[in-house]
């Protein structure tokens, strides 16, 4: 896992941790959690949306942070 902040932001606000899981096989499991927490509505959705605080990134997509020369 690695943590990294934005200068731009305040320290307390920024922090952001990313870790690479592999075979992963309730993928569309969390997906579908992910779609019903952001539809919901009222006090229901908060909590359902505070249990998913997190984002998933295609791997394939992002550039490796230190590339070969």
């Amino acid at each position: 896992m690695e943590t990294y902040t934005f200068p731009h932001f305040p320290r307390y606000a920024t922090p952001i941790h990313i870790s690479l899981f592999t075979n992963v096989s309730n993928s569309s499991g969390i997906r579908k959690k992910l779609i019903e927490a952001s539809t919901m509505e009222g006090a229901e959705g908060d909590v359902a949306r505070d249990k998913v605080d997190f984002g998933f990134i295609d791997a394939s997509l992002v550039c490796h942070p230190y590339p070969e020369s």
